[in-house]
């Protein structure tokens, strides 16, 4: 065969790859400014691509001879901060030292029997406890796992006379009628508009539980209540996660989404919309990125702000250039055991793989004009838990410690960063 006489055509490279991965569209039409690999990347601020940091171990002893698989920032109150972390069974308090917490009976006056048998814990502080006279704490939820309140411990409920340390939520607060201290087990927690709202809990997994106003252990006082979402979304779907954006409560279930309006006063709250067809496959997902908040869902990474907008005409998700292979990946995963941060320094998303050790990292700076985020997969870090501070550094979850993401090795050892277009 002849080859047609045509001029070769020069196109200007500045920046390769600065679109992101892309193993989706046919590599034959694909824009070069498209990475058709990319591992191990960040898109910088300039919009280029460029390699991820590294990690090194902030804890240097305690451990759980296991991974952390739960990370949160715990505010005193006093413009200090506690690291309260779980693992291998086991809570925690510290970071550079992990001090292994045990949980304490309704009088502080002994541990308590409880048995930690999972570690994907979801961990809220409500904002509105913290000031001159109040005292901070943080709610702990998992399945199968009655709640827990760090705190500061008191020979009785709420007197703050102790320590920080953790009970169970029923024996210094109220669990909601119909339940006791061992059988209200949520797997889902949101601390917002001055109350606590939780939700699925085992069978009961189409309710949504409320506190009373300012007293977020309080599920039986005046002002506390319930959302049943029965006959709200079809097909009895279960909950999976609750989020506040703009005076909504934001109700994810599995395949609808249910959103709420005037959740700051709870009597006059009402149903505003339903996003059928659409649902959140794994709690630990969510992320607000200010504007917007970010969901795993079965079709891929989307949008809350742009699945509203696009209710009715074809949904595009945020993660489209790499759709078939991050839905692949997902249907191998634990979902209870996927997790994910808003690092806002780097104006990234993360989101964990831990069954195939990928971790995909999405540009939100700037999207493409598609709307979708710039995609690059980071194949060798393997965070099991994220947590993004408040001082602006990113921790991650490792074996037997906290880690922060820093430097450009892997705990001492090189890692690779490579792409082409």
């Amino acid at each position: 065969g002849i080859m047609p006489n045509k001029p070769l055509q020069s196109i200007s490279l500045t920046s390769p790859g600065y679109f992101g991965l892309n193993n989706q569209d046919s590599p034959v039409t694909l824009n070069p400014a498209f990475a058709t690999q990319a591992y191990n990347g960040v898109i910088d601020k300039f919009g280029r691509i460029g390699a991820r940091k590294g990690w090194t171990y902030s804890t240097t002893s305690g451990g759980t001879s296991s991974s952390i698989r739960a990370l949160f920032q715990f505010d005193n109150g006093d413009a200090t901060y506690t690291i309260l972390s779980a693992g291998n069974g086991k809570l925690f308090t510290g970071e550079t030292t992990l001090t292994e917490m045990p949980v304490r009976n309704s009088d502080d006056s002994a541990d308590l029997s409880y048995t930690i048998s999972a570690n994907n814990w979801q961990i809220v502080q409500p904002i509105y406890d913290s000031g001159l006279n109040l005292s901070p704490h943080a709610y702990f939820v998992q399945k199968n796992h009655p709640p827990l309140v760090f705190h500061e411990l008191g020979a009785t409920a709420h007197a703050h006379t102790g320590s920080l340390g953790f009970q169970r939520l029923g024996d210094v607060g109220t669990v909601p009628s119909g339940y006791t201290v061992t059988t209200f087990m949520p797997n889902c927690a949101l601390a917002a508009y001055g109350r606590m709202f939780m939700a699925d809990i085992g069978a009961d997994n189409n309710t949504v539980y409320y506190s009373a106003l300012l007293e977020p252990d309080n599920f039986t006082a005046v002002g506390s209540g319930f959302i049943n979402l029965e006959q709200v979304v079809p097909g009895g779907d279960k909950i999976v996660a609750l989020a506040a954006h703009n005076n909504f409560l934001i109700i994810f279930c599995q395949n609808n989404i249910a959103i709420y309006s005037n959740a700051d006063n709870i009597d006059n709250l009402q149903l505003s919309d339903v996003i059928k067809g659409v649902g959140c496959i794994a709690r630990d997902s969510i992320q607000s990125i200010g504007t917007d908040i970010l969901f795993l869902s079965n079709s891929g990474l989307r949008s809350l702000g742009r699945t509203i907008q696009e209710k009715s005409s074809p949904m595009r998700d945020v993660s489209k250039n790499v759709r078939d292979q991050f839905l692949l990946t997902l249907t191998n995963e634990n979902k209870d055991e996927i997790r994910s941060v808003y690092y806002e320094l780097d104006a990234f998303y993360l989101v964990t793989m831990p069954t195939s050790q990928f971790t995909y990292c999405f540009d939100v700076r700037a999207p493409l004009e598609d709307g979708s985020f710039r995609a690059t997969i980071w194949d060798t870090i393997n965070p099991t838990a994220l947590l993004a501070t408040r001082n602006r550094r990113l921790l991650l979850g490792k074996p037997n410690g906290i880690a922060l993401y820093n430097g450009y090795q892997d705990n001492g050892s090189n890692y690779t960063f490579s792409y082409f277009t």
